[in-house]
């Protein structure tokens, strides 16, 4: 059983629980050195594996049990970790095969990096707006820090119109030190915003990761009969038949997430896509290989 998978996602309310399973479940079958780095404070001993540092053999240990072991220290820095969470209105889609809306994956991703966040000795921080600011929780590590984040995100709706700009002005002027910036959005309205952002956060030398959540019907476009579009933040509707404006539709979308690519790519923000109806693998997987490339 895939406890990452969407479908048994859906059956979970309990942010706390969630995410200790979601990150438990995950974690288990990753190598342990992604979990562990080497600084002054020694863990535990493990076995050596080819390509592992040879200054941190233990020879004594080799010479009374003719064994190689490998020290492990636990990391002396903690890390800032920022989660940005778009909460307009484009967010509350939810595709007719879907089991989450856009906003209950992201909110799913939100407090499974927040306890992975924790769980690596980091600290960790939660931002949420739309049409204003909805929540600016500071960078911190402890238990009832994670629980104050579980229980905002219990209480997010996605709606309104996203006054990108200001907000993240806002948001951006309460940022203390440097660290990871992790948004979250599905980047339909207000890119240029967000992307300015992020392209000031990279300034600051802080390291970024955009995560792009779509509902899988917005990313197949899989409508046979004709069909009434309404915008979810303008309200502006659109009727038409699926077959007359799939290929535009699809050839467009293609072009926008290959210029979203190029230009965080030229500006070293690191870029995810994730489609709703898949785990939350990649999410995870995103946030531990950046942490582990600022080491």
């Amino acid at each position: 059983m895939d406890l990452l998978d969407p479908k048994i996602l859906d059956r979970i309310s309990n942010y706390a629980i969630l995410s200790r399973n979601v990150v438990e479940g995950y974690i288990t079958g990753l190598h342990r050195s992604m979990f562990h780095g080497f600084g002054n404070e020694f863990v535990q001993y493990r076995n050596y594996a080819p390509g592992d540092d040879l200054k941190y053999l233990d020879w004594k240990v080799y010479a009374r049990t003719n064994q190689l072991c490998s020290k492990v220290f636990r990391e002396e820095t903690n890390m800032n970790c920022r989660i940005v969470l778009d909460c307009s209105a484009s967010m509350s889609f939810k595709g007719k095969e879907s089991l989450l809306s856009k906003m209950e994956y992201a909110s799913m991703a939100a407090a499974s990096l927040s306890y992975l966040a924790c769980r690596q000795g980091d600290k960790v921080g939660f931002y949420a707006y739309a049409d204003k600011i909805q929540c600016a929780i500071p960078p911190a590590g402890s238990q009832r820090h994670l629980h104050e984040i579980f229980a905002k995100l219990k209480t997010l709706e996605a709606t309104g119109a996203g006054e990108h700009k200001d907000s993240l002005t806002k948001i951006s002027d309460g940022f203390k030190g440097r660290g990871l910036v992790i948004f979250i959005s599905d980047m339909l309205e207000g890119e240029a915003e967000i992307l300015q952002f992020l392209k000031a956060m990279r300034f600051s030398n802080n390291d970024c990761i955009l995560m792009q959540i779509l509902d899988d019907d917005e990313i197949e476009f899989p409508y046979s009969k004709n069909v009434r579009f309404v915008g979810m933040e303008a309200g502006d509707e659109l009727v038409t038949a699926p077959e007359l404006v799939r290929e535009n539709y699809k050839k467009n979308l293609e072009s926008y997430l290959d210029q979203l690519k190029q230009e965080t790519q030229a500006n070293q923000i690191d870029y995810k896509l994730i489609n709703t109806a898949h785990s939350l693998e990649s999410v995870l997987a995103a946030y531990l290989h950046k942490r582990q490339e600022m080491r």
